[in-house]
């Protein structure tokens, strides 16, 4: 029998009240509330500071004939910025100004590939179109910008996404077309909540009938495999209305659906990102809010999902960015403000917009710094992204370590985890996450990276 909204809410403030807030007495830092909240994995970790040419020479070196890579492509305008948006974007000021940046992008990549020319043609593991908002580009720019990058690489396996936007979509179909036929095969599009009243406090310009028809879009293209986002602690948003979200994108069936918490960078953001509407502002109690993930999970597991990341459940049984984060495969960022993660450090795009413009322009390096990683951050940055896809394979850490996860670096505080019922230890050494554990996997991995 199929539960009622009231009911799963009920269930979900139970195990909260049961499991969660225990584990917060017990352990405080785990405890992080919606005004410190950022997760973000590379952001948990430290480095020394490198010269860029230094670390990305060092990787090309180190490459093998039958090494793959993965790649990411940050295109930064959007039509708006939602108020919780974190990420590097400018606003639409027309197609010529948006379409610009397809061929800066096109020209950073040329520009690296004849710095790195073994790099052309390799094959790739994944391709990322991310933002910003790429279905910003009209079709004819969509479509050159991902065949330049598709004809530059063997993406014969890979995943080749593009994120877009409900309004951008449904405002011209033709620009899903466009991306399918440039090699596109999977796509994903934010659809973060259908209450319409939510969606205008954030400033996101489309509505919940405009999600459904761009849902149907994007099934008329026949990729491979659809993606949507939700998120869970957004102002005023309500624990019934949050399931009653989930409830209806599962009806959608998309393959895979994300759940995000909303994170911030800083304190005081959310005050002085919604200061114009705060009198109508309402937070979410945190207990709700860790409430919205155990809902998630128990409604998208009765409709056919499987969780296989912290915030990933997927009808495929694929968790998203295994490639990079839990096989190590090197990651090259292009675009503003991107950057590229590999085993032994990451390097970091400029952070101008204008000065990444100019030296895409002079046919140079846009890398503007970057870390260099010591053994016990490398081993560290590998523990926390396997923490992501909920286990850490003890074989496959004393294959890269060559020692048993046991002697990790992180290993103490991963047992004071095991000792709260967080995590569990199998037979064969093996950390997965419990049930309870499950329901905060980001405040996990934030702990098990303190220093």
């Amino acid at each position: 029998m199929e539960m009622s909204i009231e009911d799963v809410a009920e269930e979900a403030r139970s195990f909260v009240l049961d499991n969660i807030v225990p584990v917060f007495t017990k352990e405080g830092n785990l405890r992080v509330p919606v005004e410190r909240y950022q997760f973000l994995v590379r952001n948990d970790t430290r480095g020394s500071s490198a010269e860029p040419r230094i670390i990305l020479n060092a990787v090309y070196d180190s490459l093998q004939p039958e090494s793959v890579i993965g790649t990411y492509v940050h295109m930064p305008v959007c039509n708006y910025r939602c108020k919780f948006c974190t990420f590097p974007v400018v606003l639409n000021k027309g197609k010529t100004e948006t379409d610009k940046y397809s061929g800066l992008l096109v020209r950073e990549l040329k520009t690296f590939l004849e710095n790195y020319p073994r790099l052309k043609g390799r094959n790739i593991t994944s391709l990322y179109f991310g933002g910003g908002t790429p279905t910003t580009l009209s079709p004819p720019a969509i479509g050159t910008l991902v065949k330049k990058y598709t004809d530059s690489f063997d993406v014969s396996g890979a995943d080749i996404t593009m994120e877009g936007s409900p309004e951008s979509i449904v405002e011209d179909p033709e620009r899903l077309i466009a991306a399918r036929d440039a090699g596109v095969n999977r796509f994903s599009f934010g659809i973060q909540t259908f209450d319409d009243n939510i969606l205008k406090l954030c400033d996101r310009r489309h509505t919940a009938e405009q999600t459904e028809k761009a849902f149907c879009h994007v099934n008329s293209c026949g990729f491979r495999e659809t993606i949507n986002d939700l998120m869970r602690g957004l102002p005023n948003q309500t624990l019934e209305g949050f399931i009653q979200d989930v409830n209806r994108l599962a009806d959608l069936g998309p393959d895979s659906i994300f759940v995000y918490r909303m994170r911030l960078r800083r304190e005081m953001e959310m005050q002085n990102r919604f200061w114009s509407v705060r009198d109508k502002l309402t937070q979410p109690p945190i207990e709700d809010i860790i409430a919205m993930q155990f809902a998630a999970n128990k409604v998208l597991t009765e409709n056919g999902y499987k969780q296989v990341s912290n915030a990933q459940w997927s009808k495929l049984d694929k968790a998203y960015g295994m490639d990079r984060w839990g096989e190590r495969v090197p990651l090259f960022g292009f675009g503003w403000k991107a950057y590229s993660l590999f085993t032994t450090g990451e390097t970091y795009n400029t952070e101008g917009l204008n000065q990444w413009c100019e030296l895409v322009k002079d046919g140079k390096i846009t890398a503007e710094r970057a870390v260099q990683f010591g053994p016990e951050e490398e081993e560290l940055v590998w523990t926390l992204f396997n923490l992501k896809f909920l286990r850490l394979d003890a074989q496959r850490f004393e294959k890269t370590f060559g020692k048993p996860l046991i002697s990790g670096v992180a290993w103490s505080r991963i047992t004071n985890l095991i000792n709260i019922g967080l995590l569990q230890k199998e037979n064969d050494g093996t950390v997965i996450f419990s049930e309870t554990g499950r329901v905060i996997p980001e405040e996990v991995i934030q702990y098990v990276g303190l220093k």
